[in-house]
């Protein structure tokens, strides 16, 4: 690895989410599907106690606003973060639907808990 280069996981989830009655109900479940598979991902790939991780909002040009957070331990590190992707962001990329995206640090994960394949 290069001096000073960071390993990290990440993934981006998109739904195709057609208009309809449920459309507004289902959209504002990304930010929490998310949140869920980031937590899965840092207890069962990383042995990281859900007791242990504190969510924080974060304000980013990347997410929609009120719909991203910064992942931290309870003593302060750094985790990554995670958000719903804004209009803008996606337009630009040509993704036709609502996506999330997250970013876990692993860089200072101990080895014995990095991951050996996962599947998300």
């Amino acid at each position: 690895a290069c001096v000073g280069s960071r390993r990290r996981l990440s993934g981006i989830i998109a739904h195709n989410i057609q208009p309809g009655p449920n459309y507004s109900s289902r959209y504002e479940t990304l930010f929490d599907e998310t949140k869920a598979i980031v937590i899965e991902v840092l207890q069962e790939s990383f042995g990281q106690a859900n007791s242990d991780l504190k969510f924080s909002s974060v304000d980013s040009p990347l997410f929609i606003n009120g719909r991203a957070a910064l992942i931290n331990t309870s003593s302060g590190k750094f985790l990554g973060r995670f958000g719903e992707i804004s209009a803008e962001v996606l337009s630009a990329h040509k993704i036709p639907w609502p996506a999330t995206l997250f970013e876990i640090d692993i860089n200072d994960m101990h080895e014995d808990k990095a991951p050996r394949s996962t599947i998300i």
